[in-house]
């Protein structure tokens, strides 16, 4: 499970599910620390690790052909998914790459996640300026998918959004909801 046993994680983190450690190594080295936790899974050991991630992980990644119950753990969660081809049956609209050097591009792309003036912190929460949010982890999730998940998952990230005064907000088109810069409440 990507040396961290059962440790629980208050953090980002990006979870590979994988039957060999190969793409889990390949992104430890790609993500940095400060952006997320990489932790790895076989698709028997997912329930376990997924519980170490609070309040969920942050993106998920996988090669497997099948993992029983990511599924229902995924539903109504705003969760972006890469998933190297075939992906399994998943909720939302998985991003689907048909070779590991394109998935692990966009995986790694996650260190440069900037959008308008509001960055992530180290490992938990955002900032504007000098305006620190240490909990919205439905905008963290929605801030890793640029292209937008399922729009029936927006409501969290709407909440935190008002309740946290970033200048985002919420723009739905074809069914998906992505963040975008926008004024501070």
């Amino acid at each position: 499970d990507g040396g961290m046993g059962g440790v629980a994680i208050d953090g980002r983190t990006v979870l590979v599910i994988e039957d060999r450690p190969y793409l889990w190594a390949v992104l430890q080295a790609r993500v940095r620390r400060a952006t997320a936790y990489v932790r790895a899974a076989a698709p028997p050991e997912v329930a376990r690790v997924w519980e170490s991630c609070r309040p969920w992980p942050w993106v998920v990644v996988g090669t497997a052909a099948a993992v029983p119950g990511l599924a229902e753990r995924l539903e109504g969660r705003p969760i972006p998914v890469h998933w190297l081809a075939p992906a399994p049956p998943l909720p939302g609209r998985p991003i689907v790459h048909t070779d590991w050097q394109a998935l692990a591009a966009a995986v790694e792309s996650l260190n440069r996640l900037v959008l308008g003036t509001v960055r992530p912190l180290r490992n938990r929460g955002l900032c504007h300026g000098d305006r620190l949010v240490l909990w919205a982890p439905a905008v963290e999730g929605l801030l890793a998918a640029p292209e937008g998940l399922p729009a029936a998952w927006a409501a969290s990230a709407r909440a935190e959004l008002a309740a946290s005064g970033l200048p985002l907000a919420l723009e739905e088109k074809d069914g998906l909801v992505r963040l975008v810069p926008g004024t501070t409440a």
